[in-house]
C-alpha cells in the first residue's frame, strides 16, 4: 500500500511554491516589458545644439552614423557667435545676444564621438544650457570651448564650405545666414 506525503508536508511546500510565485510577480513582473523597453529609450536620448560645423547632415552622419535625428532650428538666448583663435566657430554668454543653430536628438554613441571630435574635455567642454525649439524652452548639452581661446578671425573655407551649408540645408533664418555670410567678407 502506498503512502501519501503527510498533509503538513504538503502545507508547506504550498506556501514555499506560493511564495516563490509573489517573490517572482514582484521582482519580474514588477514593471511591464514595455516600460523597460521605453525607459531605456529615453535615457539614450540626447539634445544637443550644433552651431559650427555640425549643422551640416552629411558632417554629423560621418562623426555618428545614421541613428541622429536633426529636429530643427534653436535659437540660444544671451550667447554671441564667435571664432576661435583657429578660426572654429565657438560661443561666449553674452546677454542680449543670441545664436542660432540646429537641434539634435543624438544617442550616447554620438556623443562619445562628438567627444573625440570636438576634442573634449581639453579643447571644448561640453555644458547644458536652455534653447528655444519649436515654442518651447528645452535643454541640450552644446560645446564651448575656453573664452582664453576666443578672438580668432573665421577660416574662410570651414564658415563657407560647412557651416553655411549646414545653415541653409536646416532653414535657419535668413537674418542669421546673412549674418555668416559677411563673415566671408573679411577673408
Amino acid at each position: 500500500m502506498k503512502t501519501l506525503p503527510s498533509k503538513n508536508l504538503l502545507l508547506v511546500i504550498f506556501v514555499i511554491c506560493l511564495l516563490v510565485v509573489i517573490a517572482l510577480v514582484i521582482f519580474l513582473g514588477h514593471v511591464p516589458r514595455q516600460d523597460i523597453e521605453q525607459s531605456s529609450q529615453v535615457s539614450s536620448s540626447i539634445l544637443y545644439f550644433a552651431y559650427g560645423s555640425n549643422l551640416s547632415s552629411n558632417n554629423m552622419y560621418s562623426r555618428c552614423g545614421s541613428n541622429i535625428t536633426a529636429l530643427g532650428p534653436a535659437k540660444l538666448p544671451n550667447y554671441e557667435f564667435t571664432f576661435d583663435r583657429r578660426g572654429s566657430a565657438n560661443i561666449v554668454p553674452h546677454t542680449g545676444q543670441y545664436v542660432w543653430g540646429l537641434l539634435w536628438n543624438i544617442d550616447s554613441d554620438c556623443l562619445r564621438a562628438l567627444d573625440r571630435y570636438e576634442g573634449y574635455p581639453t579643447l571644448y567642454g561640453r555644458q547644458t544650457v536652455t534653447v528655444e525649439w519649436e515654442n518651447n524652452e528645452v535643454s541640450a548639452l552644446v560645446y564651448i570651448e575656453s573664452s582664453k581661446e576666443a578672438g580668432g578671425q573665421p577660416n574662410y573655407s570651414y564658415l563657407k564650405d560647412k557651416v553655411i551649408p549646414g545653415a541653409k540645408e536646416h532653414n535657419l533664418p535668413p537674418a542669421w545666414i546673412n549674418k555668416l555670410e559677411n563673415y566671408l567678407l573679411y577673408k
